[in-house]
């Protein structure tokens, strides 16, 4: 019995350094950033968005297909200095999209999931033990080749006081929506209660202008305008989009890029089971 109780331990010894081992090299961390079926670093830490901390991250309001774009994670906290963060990128069906770089390998590491997930965190060396009151970590994300539509930046943060417990630990989580190309988000600070696309501005207009339009809920979204025969001249977004106030900006030009003539333009915005034309006109 002896021999069997000894023979568990060592076993259960080894499985305890062989999960730190592979935390400590990137291959086998947990899915702990927040993201739709996931946990947080509050299942180790305390104080899940209670503190007078932070945690922010630091990314373009949209993207091009196939780009590559340069993201930061910064967690602040008045008296801690421990740091921990972990990341991933979803699109709106919450499946991996594009592909997470690291940049910073001694202060940074990747691992992939079984489900395709991609993850960025800390190194033992980037959780920056000692460092007081803030820390920020950078790395890269290549956008995916085709538009994907809007795609949502999931992170949990940690910030630590070093004792050998949680209490006195501070845990955060925030996203970051990167939309469709050429709309963009504009934060008010409210929701807006209802569906409404506002008169293009200015108007006339040469050589561009802005679209503006409120979504009380998410829904997929398009934005095209046409011309006065009702043929498509160019698609501003397509994809899901949350609830928000947003603009798309249209410079007057086809899906070819070519310059369109002077005259009368329609465009049209289409969300969920609502859609809305206005009549805009280009002179030059």
């Amino acid at each position: 019995m002896r021999s069997y109780q000894a023979a568990s331990l060592i076993l259960a010894l080894l499985a305890f350094v062989g999960v730190v081992w592979a935390n400590s090299n990137g291959t086998n961390f947990e899915a702990l950033t927040g993201a739709p079926g996931e946990s947080t670093c509050a299942d180790c830490h305390n104080n899940l968005n209670t503190g007078s901390g932070s945690v922010s991250i630091t990314a373009p309001a949209d993207y091009n297909p196939g780009d590559t774009l340069d993201i930061t994670v910064a967690v602040a906290h008045t008296g801690q200095s421990h740091w921990g963060f972990e990341l991933t990128v979803l699109d709106d069906s919450d499946q991996p999209v594009g592909e997470l770089l690291v940049t910073d390998a001694a202060r940074t590491l990747k691992s992939v999931a079984g489900t395709g997930r991609e993850y960025v965190k800390q190194t033992s060396d980037g959780s920056d033990a000692g460092k007081g009151n803030s820390t920020d970590w950078s790395f890269q994300w290549v956008a995916p080749p085709a538009d994907a539509g809007a795609v949502t930046f999931y992170t949990a943060s940690v910030a630590a006081n070093q004792a050998s417990g949680p209490n006195g630990d501070f845990t955060y989580t925030t996203t970051h929506v990167m939309l469709v190309t050429d709309i963009r988000r504009e934060e008010t600070g409210s929701l807006p209660n209802g569906f409404h696309v506002a008169q293009n501005y200015p108007n006339p207009f040469n050589p561009a202008t802005t679209i503006a339009f409120s979504l009380p809920v998410r829904s997929h979204v398009s934005v095209a305008v046409y011309n006065v025969l009702g043929q498509q001249v160019r698609v501003l977004g397509d994809g899901v989009l949350p609830a928000g106030n947003y603009t798309s900006r249209w410079d007057g030009t086809s899906e070819d890029g070519r310059q369109v003539a002077s005259g009368i333009y329609f465009y049209r915005v289409h969300a969920g089971d609502r859609t809305e034309v206005r009549t805009m006109v280009l002179l030059k």
